[in-house]
């Protein structure tokens, strides 16, 4: 019996190409940062719209629910503050897939 990959299992390119003509939110305090990453997902995937937040709180106050969310960890952020914003989004979104990016 095959099992059933879910947002969980799969890479964000996977995850993106499944949301195809969907909103995609992207999350990060930088704006360089969020700036680079709607360039390179314009230009890898097209066909979804991105919405930019400098904050969670921006995006869970935002009037339209997004199909995915991005949200970029920064290196000084501990991770039980990260963990405490994707319950946050988990909570405002449920069933949205929430990817955390961080760098090393």
């Amino acid at each position: 019996m095959k099992s059933r990959r879910t947002d969980a299992d799969m890479t964000a390119d996977e995850v993106l190409s499944n949301h195809n003509g969907k909103t995609l939110a992207v999350i990060s305090t930088n704006q360089i940062e969020r700036d680079g990453l709607i360039g390179v997902l314009a230009n890898t995937h097209p066909e979804l719209t991105t919405i930019a937040f400098a904050t969670v709180r921006e995006c869970v106050g935002f009037s339209t629910n997004p199909d995915v969310i991005m949200l970029r960890v920064s290196q000084d952020t501990s991770a039980q503050m990260a963990l405490q914003d994707i319950e946050q989004l988990r909570s405002a979104f449920p069933g949205v897939p929430v990817m955390a990016i961080t760098r090393d």
